[in-house]
């Protein structure tokens, strides 16, 4: 087996093939790191020159780059039977987090990909400053996140320290995961081409695998106004919450640095912080180095939602977390061990296996815990480990990329959005002019989008909805 993670997963790994070989001592597992740079190009060509690994580390990227030269091994049949070492006694494929085993499926619908672990974004908070503050629970809405902001303010408490430059996300974050969901009930209106037979049900987050929209969709919504920020009531909705919290940002936000954001949170003058998994290690290490007098301890929770308080149009459920799958396991087609490759990936994806290496001190990462959520349903965390709850509550089409500000490409409109939403943030732009300006950057944006991606693009469709 092959990881471009040894840092973060090979002490783990290593002790899960220690534990497989007492079951099965007549089995030879040897576990490979080779590096990040060029590992997909390199697992390709082997895999296309049948020398690769029968079990390999991949993200969801180079899985999808992978299964277009079909050389991985279709997992659908060993997914819909019981896993001999797992004790839900359900199908394998029900002890994966929802709906990443799913999300995860290629073109055709199969299954090539094993779930490992989750990336998560949400609230780390400073329990201190909390019970300081009186504050006796993390807040769970919106309107309790603004009243724990007041609480945290009045305690000398920056509430959030945040950066407008675009090496800090947390306020577009915030503001995507709102239009997410506030769009979320139009979805019906926006993606108008699917298969057949298909039907979007909000409460059920696998009814969107395999669909998409398409550059079109998006570009007949945005001509009917369904999603132009300058028409769109969801849309405007978002940025008044937003500027809700203006008051509980830090006062020099129009010159503070993504880099400050971090100290700011574990010098204590910033009580919360929107980050993800990928922090906790170093955030544990960091406060171990601190003298006693200034250590604090600090949990993590999702972000809080919105509900129709906040808008009464939010009727297809609130927020969902920001989470997806991090990395996985594909199987080489060509691996002469097929069967117990997967009954490899079965141990190793047990839930009593995964509880015991999420247990597991890092010895290459400072001695720290795994900094990643798992992919496994129920994992028991250690005591000291930071819990996530990743799961996708809603089934949701996502109009933006995963983590990215909300916009149609990453050339201009994306600067253009760092410009307006700044201005938004500053004062500099109202409301009116920021959704103005916003509108115009996101057409010409689409309209850039219909050239680039023309071979996709059905304009009888676009010809037909806009008559």
């Amino acid at each position: 087996m092959v990881t471009f993670m040894d840092s973060d997963w090979g002490d783990q790994l290593q002790a899960a093939i220690d534990d497989y070989k007492l079951k099965h001592p007549q089995v030879n597992i040897e576990l490979e790191s080779m590096p990040y740079q060029n590992y997909s190009e390199a697992i390709k060509t082997q895999l296309i020159g049948g020398i690769a690994a029968d079990v390999i580390m991949v993200e969801p990227p180079m899985a999808l780059t992978l299964g277009g030269i079909d050389e991985l091994l279709p997992l659908d049949s060993y997914l819909d039977q019981l896993n001999p070492y797992s004790s839900t006694n359900k199908p394998w494929k029900d002890d994966f987090v929802a709906p990443f085993l799913d999300s995860s499926r290629d073109a055709v619908g199969d299954a090539k990909l094993i779930p490992w672990s989750l990336v998560w974004v949400g609230m780390f908070y400073n329990q201190n400053a909390y019970d300081n503050a009186g504050i006796t629970a993390p807040p769970t809405t919106w309107n309790e996140f603004l009243e724990t902001n007041e609480k945290l303010k009045l305690n000398k408490y920056n509430p959030m320290y945040v950066s407008i430059q675009n090496n800090d996300a947390q306020t577009w974050w915030m503001f995507q995961t709102m239009v997410n969901a506030m769009f979320r009930p139009l979805t019906d209106q926006i993606n108008l081409r699917h298969q057949d037979g298909w039907k979007y049900n909000f409460e059920i987050p696998g009814s969107i695998n395999g669909e998409l929209y398409t550059v079109d969709e998006l570009y007949v919504a945005f001509k009917k106004g369904l999603i132009d920020p300058a028409k769109s009531p969801e849309y405007r909705k978002a940025v008044e919450l937003i500027l809700q919290m203006k008051p509980y940002f830090n006062d020099n936000l129009s010159t503070a640095d993504g880099s400050e954001v971090t100290p700011e949170f574990l010098a204590q003058r910033s009580a919360q912080m929107y980050s993800g998994t990928f922090s906790f290690s170093s955030m544990d290490s960091e406060i171990a180095k601190m003298d006693e007098d200034k250590a604090f301890k600090w949990d993590v929770t999702n972000f809080p939602s919105i509900t129709q308080d906040n808008y009464e149009g939010l009727t297809a459920g609130g927020l969902n977390p920001m989470s997806g799958l991090r990395n996985g396991w594909v199987v080489s087609k060509s691996t002469e061990n097929p069967e117990l490759a997967v009954d490899f990936l079965q141990f190793l994806t047990s839930k009593d296996e995964v509880s015991k290496l999420y247990s597991m001190k890092r010895a290459k990462s400072q001695d720290s815990l795994q900094p990643d959520t798992s992919a496994v349903a129920d994992i028991a965390y250690t005591e000291e480990a930071k819990k996530v709850d990743a799961e996708m509550k809603f089934a949701e089409l996502s109009i933006y990329g995963f983590g990215l500000p909300p916009v149609f490409d990453t050339g201009k409109d994306f600067e253009e959005f760092h410009t307006q939403w700044y201005g938004l943030l500053t004062g500099e732009f109202t409301t009116d002019e920021f959704l103005e300006k916003r509108s115009a950057s996101n057409l010409a944006a689409l309209e850039r989008n219909l050239k680039q991606y023309a071979d996709q693009v059905d304009q009888a469709f676009i010809d037909e909805q806009l008559k």
